[in-house]
């Protein structure tokens, strides 16, 4: 009854037309509402604003909405501005007249910015411009989103004149000095793609980061035909919003594939993808807030956000390939991306998800042993359970449990014998993981000293300094790798798993990370326990062991 009386209501209410009536209707809401509003949170109630003067102002034709908003946002920045004065010479636990016009004008952009609208020529640039007056960035950034939103919707419904095409590009040219919001990137996309290519130019906006860089000067150095498809390509990656890739996405990304040539995107992208593998991460400082720009902050960098939908994209289309050095770099990409930062997470979570799926996808055995060794490098539960769920879906198709795919997925890291040497101008770094599962290092120089700390010319040289680096990442992960692989061996108990002689050996008996274990371990060869002595097996009585060719081990368990 009540939502039939109010729409009876609404019905009879005569709309404004005219926006000479929006100043003498603002000031009558500002009037009403400001003795309601106590607390920043005050608004949360929908029912606070309510009044005539709201009532008509939602009225407001979608075509005279860009003209409301406009005036909202002036007298905004005046308020603002007056707000910020106010603040700094009184007690900021106060909220003051000018603090509660802007918040409630602040709820009143944010509201009608949600609504249909129509966009005359010029009004959408006109728009804009009033949003880039307004100081509180996170704010501004918000709005445009949301405008960006209602002209995309405006698209579908009526169409875009080739005038507010010019007028969309003319505002994507100017975003950066308009907008400084960090999540700008996807309205920017979304205006992007609403530009025919055959009327304007619409190229994806990269920022001043390294990897940015590189793609910048890729594209600058191609032929315009293939820069328009490449720029097709990164807008289409840029306004994703799903964990993985729908099947028009895969559709869209194959017709510019072979625009481009599939040999060549191949090649280009897997440079970029083991380009990224191999960064570091930086420490920037950046301003801590927008409004004390000296106060800084460190910073822990690895890959720009606004690039995170363009790398997923670009580990989607690799599902299209299914070569050894395809998923070789997406091993090495989702490793690092989920490296963990002090205080931060995973380095890159959403791309690593995505070069997950693209080896879980890619329907080869070598991409399901790729995906499984990643368990030993990745700690993040969740994301272990994710590999095992795609991995348990492939398990069926080559006749294989989850743990005989495991097994076959345990990297080596270069171990020999539980020992790797890196050579370092004379000197020798002994990475050696011993039969108690813990990883040690030293340095042997050369006259056959050693010693435990660096040589002092390492740090000095950064050719050497780097590989130093990565000789320790390389460390951190044989620990990590040994802890996982020290619970999967303490599992295999309870699975009466067997496996030949020549499986034996070469997963667990001469494997260079798990040798050092599995050696220590007692085994079943025709219910005889077994060990491994001196390259040899024997009894564990010292005896020698006979045994057919075809016998089948067992790790021994104590109630055997």
């Amino acid at each position: 009854m009540f939502g039939k009386k109010l729409f009876k209501i609404r019905k009879t209410l005569k709309p404004v037309e005219l926006t000479r009536d929006f100043p003498a209707l603002v000031d009558e809401l500002l009037r009403e509402v400001e003795p309601r509003i106590y607390t920043e949170h005050s608004l949360s109630n929908p029912y606070k604003l309510e009044c005539d003067a709201y009532t008509k102002l939602k009225s407001v034709p979608a075509a005279q909405k860009p003209d409301l908003l406009i005036y909202l946002l002036d007298i905004f920045t005046y308020w603002e501005s007056k707000a910020l004065l106010v603040r700094a010479k009184n007690d900021c636990l106060q909220m003051h007249s000018e603090e509660k016009k802007c918040l409630i004008l602040e709820w009143l952009q944010i509201k009608f910015a949600q609504t249909r609208m129509s966009f005359a020529p010029g009004k959408f640039r006109e728009l804009c411009d009033q949003i880039a007056k307004v100081k509180n960035q996170w704010n501004a950034g918000e709005l445009f989103g949301l405008t960006v939103i209602q002209l995309k919707a405006m698209g579908k419904r009526e169409g875009l004149s080739e005038e507010l095409k010019y007028e969309i590009a003319s505002v994507l040219k100017a975003l950066k000095a308009l907008f400084f919001y960090a999540d700008d990137w996807k309205a920017e996309a979304h205006l992007c793609q609403l530009i025919s290519s055959k009327h304007v130019t619409a190229p994806f906006s990269f920022g001043n980061d390294r990897i940015s860089q590189i793609l910048t000067t890729f594209l600058q150095e191609q032929p315009k035909n293939e820069q328009n498809y490449w720029q097709q390509f990164f807008n289409l990656c840029s306004i994703t919003k799903t964990l993985t890739p729908s099947s028009s996405w895969l559709k869209d990304a194959t017709r510019l594939l072979n625009a481009i040539g599939w040999d060549k995107f191949q090649k280009t992208t897997n440079s970029w993808i083991a380009m990224v593998s191999q960064l570091d991460v930086l420490s920037e400082f950046r301003p801590l807030d927008e409004e004390d720009p000296e106060q800084l902050s460190a910073y822990l960098n690895f890959i720009e956000p606004k690039l995170f939908s363009i790398l997923q994209g670009i580990c989607w289309s690799q599902v299209l390939f299914a070569d050894t050095n395809t998923q070789t770099v997406l091993t090495q990409l989702a490793e690092k991306c989920f490296r963990s930062l002090p205080a931060t997470g995973p380095c890159a979570g959403p791309v690593g998800n995505a070069a997950i799926f693209a080896l879980a996808n890619s329907d080869t055995f070598s991409s399901l042993l790729s995906l499984a060794s990643l368990k030993s490098y990745i700690k993040q539960r969740k994301t272990q359970k994710l590999i095992d769920t795609y991995v348990q879906r492939e398990t069926e198709k080559y006749g294989l449990s989850l743990s005989e795919i495991e097994e076959r997925a345990v990297p080596d890291f270069g171990l020999v014998e539980g020992k790797r040497i890196e050579v370092f101008s004379g000197f020798n770094f002994v990475i050696t993981y011993s039969n108690t599962g813990r990883v040690k290092t030293h340095w042997i120089g050369s006259e056959g000293k050693t010693q435990h700390n660096p040589p002092g010319f390492v740090a000095q040289d950064p050719i050497l300094s780097r590989k130093f680096n990565h000789a320790s990442d390389l460390v951190n992960q044989i620990r990590q790798a040994s802890e996982i692989q020290k619970e999967r061996i303490s599992n295999l108990t309870q699975q009466h798993m067997s496996w030949s002689l020549a499986e034996l050996e070469k997963l667990y008996i001469n494997h260079g990370l798990i040798c050092s274990l599995a050696r220590n371990l007692i085994w079943l060869i025709e219910d005889k326990p077994v060990l491994w002595v001196s390259g040899q097996w024997q009894q564990v009585d010292g005896k020698d062991v006979i045994f057919s060719a075809h016998a089948r081990i067992q790790l021994w368990r104590p109630e055997d």
